[in-house]
């Protein structure tokens, strides 16, 4: 090779270059680029129309809104912003479910600041195309939805290039008042010498309309029902595995609503003699845990702390990484 040619190839290998910043730019002002589409054909000309993938926030209120879109990434950033009149999107960096749910919760502060709407990025580290959303804004006066993780982060790049973007919004959603009539479903081992003394494994069945509820919280649906499946079957052959106390499953009805099936059977046995000794709900998911980050929430006294400690000690030993978190929250 000459010497020029050298010079050359280590200038681009090793010498200043955008090319990743100038295909995103490429990529979020033209969007696909079909031989002849308005994408390909006008874009140089014309502003981008995108069609946005949303999903209304549980408790938005319905809206038909038009705005100017403000960007932030912290919490923070909704005081030192000026969103008055605006539409905050947050475009916050994945740091975990606990620590970016918050931003879910933002529409009734957003509002008292003058935001016309909220569009929170989905609480996903991995998404594809698939917006993702929970609870977070009964209460507001704005309409706030989750829009897709890489949406939110287009349009965080076209707001730090000074790019105007103006979203249109026409939330359609309603809360019904009628009552329905759903159940709580029960099954249990009976106590052999307490049968009034309850251990509890429990779940939810109700399940968001968007998807299966294969993890919320079918996972934990299935969690309790194999740890019940595995101790019938140990009793059948061993009389030490028949449970002194009676073990029941329950899978609640209406949780996604506010727990309203797990309160009413709580009023409705508030007056029996049976007396519950343990209560547990799986409702974090039914994955292997695979690093002490994985946490048990207990609520309890010390004696039954270490007993529970005990038992954690026993999966660490077998490949299994858990630790147990004083905490009263599922």
């Amino acid at each position: 090779l000459t010497a020029t040619s050298v010079t050359l190839l280590e200038e681009i290998i090793n010498g200043p270059d955008d090319s990743l910043k100038w295909l995103a730019e490429l990529c979020d002002d033209f969007g696909p680029r079909k031989t002849g589409s308005l994408n390909l054909e006008k874009r140089n000309s014309e502003p981008r129309l995108h069609k946005l993938n949303i999903m209304a926030i549980d408790g938005s209120p319905p809206g038909q809104v038009e705005g100017q879109v403000v960007v932030i990434r912290k919490i923070e950033e909704l005081q030192s912003k000026y969103i008055k009149g605006r539409i905050v999107v947050t475009a916050q960096n994945w740091t975990g479910y606990r620590s970016s749910i918050k931003f879910r919760k933002l529409a009734k502060e957003a509002a008292k600041r003058g935001a016309l709407a909220i569009l929170v990025k989905s609480i996903t580290p991995m998404s594809l195309y698939t917006p993702h959303t929970g609870a977070g804004a009964r209460g507001s006066r704005i309409p706030a939805v989750c829009v897709t993780a890489e949406e939110a982060d287009m349009i965080g790049r076209w707001y730090d290039r000074k790019k105007k973007v103006i979203i249109k919004l026409n939330i359609k959603s309603y809360e019904s008042s009628k009552s329905v009539l759903s159940r709580n479903v029960v099954f249990e081992i009976p106590g052999s010498v307490y049968p009034e003394e309850i251990v509890l494994l429990s779940a939810h069945m109700d399940s968001w309309d968007v998807g299966q509820g294969a993890l919320d919280d079918g996972g934990g649906m299935a969690a309790a029902r194999a740890a019940m499946l595995a101790i019938k079957r140990l009793s059948h052959s061993d009389s030490d595995f028949k449970p002194k106390r009676t073990i029941r499953g329950i899978f609640w009805t209406a949780e996604e609503q506010g727990s309203l099936g797990s309160s009413y059977y709580f009023h409705d046995h508030s007056t029996t003699k049976e007396r519950f000794v343990f209560a547990s709900e799986s409702d974090q998911g039914a994955f292997r845990p695979r690093n002490y980050l994985s946490i048990l929430r207990y609520q309890g006294d010390k004696r039954h702390k270490d007993l529970i400690e005990q038992i954690v000690t026993l999966l660490n030993t077998n490949g299994i990484p858990l630790r147990v978190l004083d905490d009263p929250d599922q």
